[in-house]
């Protein structure tokens, strides 16, 4: 018995470890926006998600927080014929943003690049929040070779997981051109 000990000792641990991982599960889902794109990204399968396609060029994916319904993301993708210089898409995050921005508390944004991926996102902190309203609102926008996919997120927290999760999300996501 006691030569087994330290085995047990050893898997004991090593589940532990692995169960309270920072992994978070995902599952690989493919989202049509276009009639010559499609959006391959990996969500947690706990979020919810609503696909809507309004006409043949023109759809969102909205994600929402089970856990807090409040918190939720809406995603758009439109076609851009280059990857954008980062100057242009401050300047248009900037110009998207300024009605947002005046009602906020920051006085100017702060961009925040997205690691892994040509983009960045601001934060805003909602300076009169109705009540029932998430209080923060991010905003942003990743360009690649033939898409610019935007995104806007609300939330509670600076530290959501939620929020977290969608910026890696976002990051890895990946966007196939149909021929």
């Amino acid at each position: 018995m006691k030569k087994y000990m330290p085995i047990a000792v050893l898997l004991f641990f090593i589940l532990n470890l692995s169960l309270h991982s920072n992994s978070t599960p995902s599952e690989s889902r493919q989202f049509e926006f276009g009639t010559n794109f499609t959006l391959k990204i990996d969500l947690d399968p706990t979020w919810t998600f609503e696909f809507k396609k309004r006409n043949k060029e023109d759809a969102e994916l909205n994600l929402i927080n089970p856990l807090n319904s409040k918190e939720k993301c809406r995603i758009y993708i439109i076609p851009q014929p280059k990857v954008l210089e980062k100057e242009v898409i401050i300047n248009m995050l900037k110009d998207n943003g300024d009605t947002l921005l005046n009602q906020s508390l920051e006085k100017e944004f702060s961009f925040i690049p997205i690691p892994n991926a040509h983009g960045f996102y601001y934060i805003l902190t909602d300076k009169e929040p109705k009540p029932g309203e998430p209080t923060l609102i991010a905003r942003g926008a990743i360009s690649s070779p033939k898409h610019l996919t935007l995104f806007t997120i609300l939330f509670e927290q600076r530290d959501s997981s939620f929020f977290q999760d969608l910026i890696k999300v976002l990051a890895s996501a990946r966007i196939d051109t149909v021929k």
